[in-house]
């Protein structure tokens, strides 16, 4: 506790802790805090609110809050776990409930509960007497208390020895710790009992709970003693279960081999030891285990045989099919049951089928359907080899989700979808431990789940979305997932065994890699989808986006058509584009078809009897849109000190205007504004020198004296970097300086070196795009990035001029051609 928090002395926020996972007195216990009255409990107390809580467990049989809660529980003091969204709660001492209330106002379901409470001692007992502040045992009493604590300690070895060293757990740790207890006095002694009263396994919350209540030490010492001769006679029952179950099975495989070809050996035909003094619904679940164990692993036979028996133990105590802990464990083993261990699907064998069935699903995108291709290729020769993910990057609305839906669907496999757009915390891909409150499996493992299948087609949207805070990294889980040297043996702690993930196709999605953890990065192979070109679109939008806009909204049923100008939609698509979409892929494209699809079902809903659909005219679609908010013209400038240049963002290319003023002032000053990046306004300072040097050659130095230079990037609401607008922001400059006015239709991009050598840029092909979409006639890029020309779909090269350069002397006389007189 910090000294600034406040401790309200008798009224605490409660928490519910549902299940056997209590708290006590001396002792620590981790705890998820759920719901909304959990949520708001950790709020505050992330504010330094709440120092203390009162923890208490629920009756079975109760419906009502706060009548279903127990009024004896334990004060606990509250320590948030950042880490993964938890707290500590350290137990301090037992209280009993006066009255409950609510935190706000009685009829808000999003309060919590506090109880005003009485702190509990025990009753005086002449074992002990009074040694300054403390209770020691009485000199009469020593005799006794070795003897009991004696027998305590054969029974912990007995119980050590029955689980194993390696599965005692906490207890065996307590065991290794007895003799550190010192035993004289009560502190330690209640330290010692209620430390094993939290680690005994399979004692019922209601077995706790009446210890809990016990108002004298020797009590609680018997019931204690009482709970680990039961756990051992279990775990003995269990063993010899096993070793008969093992020769059985052994048995039962070498008969079925030839029968019936099950060679997992179904359950024997009579009833062992297990099955005998199980629950009906655990016997069942049993059995099932039995009809897979064959396929699952060591690790994970152990963990949903430690479930099973727990199941059997809560049985048999409590005689019925009830309570959180038979929850929690039977959601445990029937999870483990519906993993897929070893279904799977058939996969298509014929690449030429995959490659029809592709081509028919997506126009264009063929520079990422051949790298696909040779991937899967790959895959059907040797299905256990190992090699990186894929990893579709492009702007919104390319086709990256519904491609990798296609590839799924051409190789008839199953298709599972996780979006990552989000995920802050890495519990979301790993999962809980099965123990905690409220536990569940990762995000993974749910997904193969629900799939049935041990090789789906995985799609993991928005990898560049996830984000990081203190419950955790998901990327760094993430990286055992798509790592192939380490997914074949993935671990869930919710499973607690390894699984295989080697025969999933794993494909992610994203908009950049910039986003993307290195280390991540490094597990995938990006297959770039850039966006489309106009005669892309139209073929999309005919073959594809009219006929499913005209189906959703309706027309087809009442035999609505739509009314192209000239019967051919291409007139009035290319209105569409060119005015009204700005963007690489097609998602607003299909969006203003849609449009035009509920403004037709609108008009027919009016007027059915006389209704006749209009003619798609550029009328209509100012109509139906308004004025087009995209032009062509905005590629057509001759003002001086202004020049278009070529940029690649995370949604595709688009054009970067830049502009430049030369102003008379006092001294040399410079100001760049537009929301420019680091690495531009670099490159903005690396054209004023190299304009010095040419300003200096043609005998115009001193137009750079005394001048305050303005630079200047329209849209200035976005954030704007790079270096390739390097021979841009020197044309600008250039134009301004001489007062030169740079030739319509005409873009670049290339970086500039102080010698004047222009140098390689990237985004070749979302820049070309973009180039072609806005109306640009001619582009100039560096000689070096001249084969990168190759991945450019033909119908923008063939639209396009191109200018390949080397020094910015090339630039300045295809920019400036004679048209402008020195």
């Amino acid at each position: 506790m910090t000294d600034n928090k406040m401790i309200i002395p008798d009224k605490f926020p409660v928490i519910n802790l549902a299940t056997a996972n209590m708290v006590f007195p001396h002792v620590i216990s981790q705890v998820f805090l759920r719901g909304q009255a959990g949520e708001a409990i950790l709020k505050e107390a992330l504010e330094d609110k709440h120092p203390c809580v009162f923890t208490t467990m629920s009756k079975l049989d109760v419906r009502n809050i706060p009548d279903r809660l127990y009024d004896i529980g334990v004060v606990a003091d509250l320590e948030v776990v950042p880490e993964d969204f938890s707290v500590l709660l350290r137990g301090l001492y037992r209280v009993k409930v006066l009255s409950w209330e609510r935190s706000i106002a009685s009829n808000d379901e999003e309060g919590y509960w506090i109880a005003k409470v009485k702190r509990m001692e025990d009753r005086s007992e002449e074992f002990f007497i009074e040694k300054g502040k403390e209770l020691v045992v009485h000199p009469d009493s020593r005799l006794f208390f070795k003897a009991v604590f004696s027998e305590l300690k054969k029974f912990l070895e007995k119980f050590v020895e029955a689980s194993g060293k390696d599965d005692a757990g906490a207890i065996g740790a307590i065991l290794d710790n007895f003799e550190n207890y010192d035993l004289s006095k009560k502190f330690a002694m209640d330290q010692l009992i209620w430390a094993l009263l939290s680690v005994i396994p399979d004692a019922t919350a209601a077995d706790k709970q009446a210890v809990l209540i016990s108002n004298g030490i020797f009590e609680r010492i018997v019931a204690v003693s009482k709970l680990l001769v039961e756990n051992i006679a279990i775990i003995q029952g269990g063993d010899a279960f096993s070793d008969a179950l093992q020769k059985k099975i052994a048995a039962d495989k070498s008969k079925s081999d030839n029968t019936t070809g099950n060679a997992g050996g179904g359950p024997a035909k009579n009833s062992d030891n297990f099955i005998q003094g199980a629950h009906p619904e655990v016997a069942e679940k049993y059995k099932k285990f039995l009809e897979i164990k064959q396929f699952m692993s060591e690790d994970a036979i152990r963990s949903i045989m430690d479930s099973l028996k727990r199941l059997k133990s809560v049985g048999r105590s409590r005689g019925e099919a009830s309570g959180a802990e038979w929850t929690v464990f039977m959601t445990h083993v029937d999870f483990m049951l519906d993993t897929p261990w070893h279904q799977k699907t058939e996969e298509e064998a014929d690449m030429n089928k995959v490659e029809r069935v592709l081509d028919a699903e997506h126009y264009g995108l063929n520079f990422a359907k051949i790298p696909i291709l040779r991937y899967l290729a790959a895959k059907r020769l040797n299905p256990k080899g190992r090699g990186d993910n894929l990893l579709f990057v492009g702007p919104p609305g390319v086709g990256k989700t519904s491609l990798a839906n296609s590839i799924a669907g051409a190789l008839g496999r199953k298709l599972v979808r996780l979006s990552l757009g989000g995920v802050r915390d890495e519990a979301e891909i790993r999962g809980h431990r099965k123990t905690y409150i409220g536990a569940l499996a990762g995000q993974i493992m749910q997904e193969m789940r629900r799939a049935g299948v041990k090789n789906p087609v995985f799609v993991l949207d928005e990898l560049d979305k996830i984000t990081t805070d203190f419950r955790g990294d998901p990327s760094a889980a993430l990286l055992e997932v798509l790592d192939p040297e380490q997914n074949h043996s993935f671990r869930d702690h919710y499973l607690d065994a390894p699984y295989d993930l080697s025969r999933v196709l794993f494909i992610a999605t994203a908009n950049t890699t910039s986003e993307i953890r290195p280390a991540l990065l490094d597990r995938l192979e990006p297959i770039t989808l850039p966006g489309y070109t106009t005669y892309e679109k139209m073929q999309i939008a005919k073959r594809f986006l009219i006929p499913k806009a005209i189906l959703n909204v309706g027309l087809t049923e009442h035999n609505i058509n739509l009314c192209w100008l000239n019967d051919e939609p291409d007139e009035t698509l290319l209105s569409i584009i060119k005015g009204y979409t700005k963007e690489s892929g097609v998602r607003n494209l299909e969006r203003r078809i849609r449009t035009i699809c509920r403004s037709l079902a609108q008009e027919y809903l009016k007027d059915k009897e006389n209704f006749k659909s209009p003619v798609l005219t550029q009328d209509y679609l100012v109509k139906v849109f308004g004025q087009p908010k995209y032009s062509e013209e905005r590629a057509n400038k001759t003002e001086i000190g202004e020049v278009i240049g070529l940029a690649w963002t995370p949604f595709g290319g688009d054009i970067l205007r830049v502009q430049s003023k030369l102003y008379n002032y006092q001294k040399f000053s410079v100001l760049q504004t537009g929301m420019q990046g680091k690495v531009m306004i670099e490159a903005g300072q690396v054209a004023l020198s190299l304009l010095r040097d040419v300003l200096e050659k043609v005998g115009e130095a001193d137009t750079m004296n005394n001048k305050f230079i303005h630079i200047h990037v329209p849209e200035g609401a976005i954030e704007k970097d790079g270096p390739s607008a390097g021979i841009t922001t020197f044309c600008s400059l250039y134009s301004a300086a001489r007062k030169k006015v740079a030739r319509p239709y005409i873009a670049m991009t290339g970086e500039v070196t102080l010698t004047g050598m222009v140098t390689r840029i990237g985004g070749v092909k979302e820049k070309v795009i973009a180039a072609e979409s806005a109306g640009i006639k001619e582009v100039i890029m560096p000689e070096t990035n001249k084969r990168d020309l190759d991945e450019v779909p033909r119908s923008a090269k063939d639209k396009i001029k191109f200018h390949f350069v080397n020094n910015i002397d090339q630039v300045l006389d295809i920019v400036f051609e004679k048209t402008n007189p020195a």
